[in-house]
């Protein structure tokens, strides 16, 4: 049995509609370039396909205080901290044991997470100018 694909389970919750996700398409990058991202710039409520997602997926969500508190981590190399910004994600912190705690936009960047090599970590969701927020904080402005 395989798992739904989050976009289904909210289109079959009444989440999103069709025509929300069709107009989804013609997001500008500039606004947003995940999917997730993308609904909510068309109207989607945000709070209810976040809540959606992290459900269907099973990713919890990251709460206001853990994006609030994130800031750079030490020894994140900085072309991690730039392919992160990318996906997008984002290290928000890292625990006592050291598993790093990350913020993603969708589901579809897990696997990016693995790709990347990010070591041992723990994911959350949030909402995609969220994440860019936090991908800033991780990149050093020389960097750029």
């Amino acid at each position: 049995m395989s798992a739904i694909d989050p976009i289904d389970g909210l289109l079959a919750l009444g989440v999103i509609t069709r025509d929300q996700l069709e107009q989804a398409k013609g997001v500008d990058p500039d606004i947003a370039t995940t999917i997730v991202g993308q609904l909510v710039a068309v109207g989607a409520n945000a709070p209810d396909v976040l809540q959606g997602i992290s459900s269907l997926a099973g990713i919890p969500l990251a709460s206001p205080a853990m994006l609030d508190a994130g800031a750079a981590v030490d020894d994140i190399a900085p072309a991690l901290a730039l392919a992160l910004r990318d996906v997008p994600a984002a290290v928000i912190g890292r625990e006592a044991d050291g598993t790093l705690d990350v913020v993603v936009a969708e589901p579809a960047a897990v696997a990016a997470l693995t790709a990347l090599e990010v070591p041992r970590h723990r994911v959350f969701l949030a909402l995609e100018f969220h994440v860019r927020d936090a991908a800033g904080r991780m990149v050093p402005e020389d960097v750029y």
